[in-house]
């Protein structure tokens, strides 16, 4: 390639380069679209402990969505997950909650928001008593943390409650990855607390070996499949990448990269029963 050729191709790669940097950084925010101000280590260093809103049985099924994006321009494809919460919407089969793996919000805005509270306040119409959220990256954009924190139930990113005999684990992984206060705040929890857990996170561990579907930090992963196997974990669900992935397996704990609610309408219903530690994923859409 010649020198005139090599130019025209620099100028031309330069030219697509910055027109599609400021096209998805206007949309998800200019000032916010490499650094955004309200990072992890400010909002998630303890733990917040929770109180289920109802009591749960032994054996119940919960259900996890992630990925909804609420503001995106693709068609919306929630009829069957409405059909199927009317088929659960019987005496003793209600799902006892359901919990959404962030991306709530395609581009943080408020609007966007409102529209998920109205997906919330529907589902509640079929028996759920309530939905638990997680901060992905998407919602943090526009300065969308003051929004999640409005209308996302209950309204704290790093939170867990406990059912009869399990721990669940709500973390933010928002910004890619857990930060160092909290990092240590949820090894020093899970090293007390004996129970089985579940674990819920908007970025996976494994993500495919693409490295921008995982958390970033790979010293940080390393922690936390060390902690997660020595501390009676179960179950990690995660979301982020879209296609998801086949439940892959650690040895003393699997993970579910869930596909997304947005793309294939779909999700997880979990068989949950207590007396034994038992459950079984099934995916529906």
């Amino acid at each position: 390639m010649n020198y005139k050729k090599k130019t025209a191709f620099f100028l031309l790669f330069t030219t697509l380069f910055l027109s599609l940097f400021l096209f998805f950084s206007c949309a998800y925010g200019l000032n916010e679209f490499l650094y955004r101000g309200t990072g992890v280590d400010e909002r998630s260093k303890k733990i917040k402990d929770e109180t289920l809103s109802s009591a749960v049985a032994s054996s119940f099924t919960f259900i996890v969505v992630t990925d909804v994006h609420f503001g995106s321009d693709k068609n919306r494809l929630d009829e069957n997950f409405w059909a199927r919460l009317k088929e659960l919407n019987v005496p003793g089969q209600p799902p006892a909650f359901v919990i959404v793996l962030g991306d709530i919000a395609e581009h943080g805005e408020k609007d966007e928001f409102k529209q998920y509270a109205a997906f919330v306040k529907k589902i509640k119409t079929f028996g759920v008593s309530e939905v638990y959220g997680v901060v992905g990256n998407h919602d943090l954009y526009n300065s969308g943390w003051k929004h999640w924190r409005t209308y996302v139930y209950p309204k704290s990113s790093y939170y867990r409650f406990k059912t009869n005999r399990f721990s669940w684990y709500f973390i933010d992984t928002g910004n890619g990855t857990l930060g160092e206060p909290q990092l240590k705040n949820l090894v020093k929890e899970m090293e007390k607390d004996t129970n089985p857990k579940f674990v819920f996170s908007h970025y996976p561990l494994y993500g495919g070996r693409i490295p921008y579907f995982v958390l970033s930090d790979p010293k940080e992963r390393a922690v936390l499949i060390d902690t997660f196997t020595r501390n009676n974990v179960k179950m990690m669900f995660s979301g982020h990448f879209h296609r998801g992935r086949p439940v892959y397996n650690y040895g003393n704990f699997s993970e579910a990269v869930l596909r997304s609610f947005i793309d294939y309408g779909s999700w997880v219903e979990v068989r949950l029963n207590e007396n034994d530690l038992s459950f079984s994923l099934t995916e529906r859409n």
